[in-house]
């Protein structure tokens, strides 16, 4: 088979043994309380773009079912995003509606930025905190307690995700310091160099961005915030400061991924 056909079959075993490991160590979190496993879908071009975009959300929304298979969730994964960055590839009758939400519309800025760089690019998604509480509206953000026990296990996802996928740029939109420190601890030790409580990485411009192992990181605040801030601009200026964070890597010579 070819190289996107095993990876897939690797990252598809990877969401079957944490599947299995979180139904051992945290029955509680399987229950229709809370959502399915966000699984991500490796879109067919991947390995052959020069830039390869994992964004990742900090949870889902909205009510879900709890006990969607790793198949249907995956398929659910690319069809939404198609839908929204390149609804052209789907037929009309499995298209999901325009999202207009904050967090899509960065995603069609980036979306449109790599398109205006000119070189391959791919993106797909995932989230820092794989399952979230179920509700129509209102606060689908875990608690704190279920956070904890949501990383606990012995299969570290998002590290699993970013070893099978080998991204060029890991974009957070939002993070959890805790869900990071257990998912990614070499990534916290550069964002929070004193611990939890050391926000001097991205104090002053509420975004960070270092490269580890070959990766760029880059930390940006939730896309909600800049409209919540109530600022002039309705967090324009955030916005497009999210878009040269991305841009500044993307000139020859600051990748080493040729």
């Amino acid at each position: 088979t070819n190289m996107i056909e095993e990876k897939r079959n690797e990252l598809f075993d990877v969401y079957r043994k944490w599947e299995k490991e979180l139904k051992g160590k945290c029955p509680e979190l399987i229950n229709k309380q809370y959502s399915h496993p966000y699984y991500l879908h490796i879109p067919d071009n991947w390995y052959q773009s020069t830039y390869r975009i994992l964004i990742v959300g900090e949870e889902g929304h909205g009510e879900k079912k709890f006990d969607l298979s790793i198949e249907e969730a995956q398929e659910f994964n690319r069809k939404y995003l198609l839908s929204q960055i390149d609804p052209e590839q789907l037929d009309k009758n499995d298209r999901y509606k325009r999202n207009g939400s904050s967090f899509w519309r960065r995603i069609r800025s980036i979306a449109q930025l790599m398109k205006n760089n000119g070189s391959s690019y791919s993106i797909t998604w995932t989230n820092l905190d794989m399952i979230h509480r179920s509700a129509k509206n209102g606060n689908c953000k875990l608690k704190k307690k279920d956070r904890k026990a949501l990383h606990d296990t012995d299969i570290k996802i998002l590290s699993k995700e970013i070893d099978i996928l080998r991204p060029t740029h890991v974009v957070y939109f939002g993070w959890y310091g805790i869900s990071l420190e257990k998912e990614l601890p070499d990534v916290f030790t550069r964002l929070y160099p004193n611990g939890l409580g050391d926000d001097s990485q991205w104090k002053d411009e509420k975004m960070a961005k270092f490269r580890e192992s070959g990766i760029w990181h880059i930390f940006t605040y939730h896309p909600s915030w800049g409209y919540r801030q109530k600022r002039n601009d309705n967090g324009k200026g955030y916005e497009d400061k999210v878009l040269d964070q991305i841009s500044e890597t993307l000139t020859p010579g600051s990748s080493d991924v040729k």
